[in-house]
């Protein structure tokens, strides 16, 4: 059920960051909640979400809702969520 506290990683090579995930009045989309900055997110990009090292899903990223990209937006793929 969300929202719920979890791990988010953006890219590959990046580490696992903390962010609350919600609904965004759609069963397909999210709304990622950052508790600093995320860098350089970009619509098309995959983001996978984290409980410890177990895989809760995942989404594309469909836009950030601020410059400093504290909020994204992402369609969900798949997973528990």
């Amino acid at each position: 059920p969300l929202p719920i506290a979890a791990g988010v990683k953006i890219r590959y090579r990046t580490k696992i960051v903390p962010a609350i995930i919600r609904r965004n009045g759609s069963l397909k989309t999210v709304l990622l909640k950052f508790r600093r900055p995320a860098r350089a997110i970009t619509p098309g990009q995959s983001a996978v979400f984290y409980r410890g090292r177990q895989v809760l899903g995942g989404g594309v990223i469909m836009q950030s809702h601020d410059i400093a990209s504290r909020e994204i937006l992402c369609q969900k793929i798949g997973g528990e969520l």
